[in-house]
């Protein structure tokens, strides 16, 4: 299969790419690429305040023992990050990719609070408390952090948009946060505004291509 793009420690096919068309349901290749991309060119400037983990190691972080995601996790410093961002997937594997469902889990220091954004109500709540539950033996917190969903989360309207609200949560919330943009979650990310990321990501996916 044809590689477009290869970005830091992401590998994209023609494959991976193709989702972005239409009603493509996006894969942890689509979504690992954009936390990348947000890490190191978006919100570059914030790197040593924000941690955005990728769906392959946030899929550890739920099934593995806590005794064991040391390794994975220490490197990231997460006891200095104000923000951390993870991709949720509702998958049982650690050995392949899979799932139906993405939601955004972010952790705010200034809080101490765990914060779900799920698209879909409340499908991925389960397994995003389960990756909050094992992040806290790694983040210093001062006590146990809260846990809470987001009640105003924009709902997808089709069984494939997810991955795009998750990343577009994030990203506005970024925004939000860093860049003190006076958005909220709630009235910027619409129907118009998935097709149009759709769309823009793609094109900057082939833009980085050909540099």
């Amino acid at each position: 299969m044809e590689t477009v793009l290869s970005y830091h420690d992401s590998l994209l096919k023609k494959s991976d790419v193709d989702l972005l068309e239409g009603a493509g349901w996006l894969n942890d290749k689509i979504l690992g690429f954009y936390f990348e991309y947000m890490e190191k060119e978006i919100f570059e400037s914030f790197s040593q305040d924000v941690q955005f983990i990728t769906p392959d190691v946030t899929q550890l972080i739920k099934l593995y023992e806590a005794s064991d995601l040391g390794v994975f996790l220490e490197p990231l410093c997460l006891p200095q990050k104000e923000l951390i961002f993870l991709a949720v997937n509702n998958s049982e594997s650690v050995h392949q990719a899979g799932g139906s469902h993405w939601s955004l889990l972010v952790f705010r220091r200034s809080t101490n609070t765990f914060t779900h954004y799920d698209s879909s109500g409340g499908m991925n709540t389960s397994v995003a408390t389960r990756c909050a539950n094992k992040l806290t033996h790694f983040i210093s917190a001062a006590s146990t952090p809260k846990f809470t969903s987001y009640e105003q989360t924009p709902q997808q309207l089709n069984s494939h948009d997810c991955g795009v609200y998750t990343l577009c949560f994030a990203e506005v919330l970024c925004r939000k946060e860093l860049l003190k943009d006076e958005y909220s979650v709630l009235n910027i990310i619409t129907t118009d505004y998935i097709k149009k990321w759709r769309s823009e990501t793609r094109d900057t996916i082939h833009k980085l291509a050909n540099k």
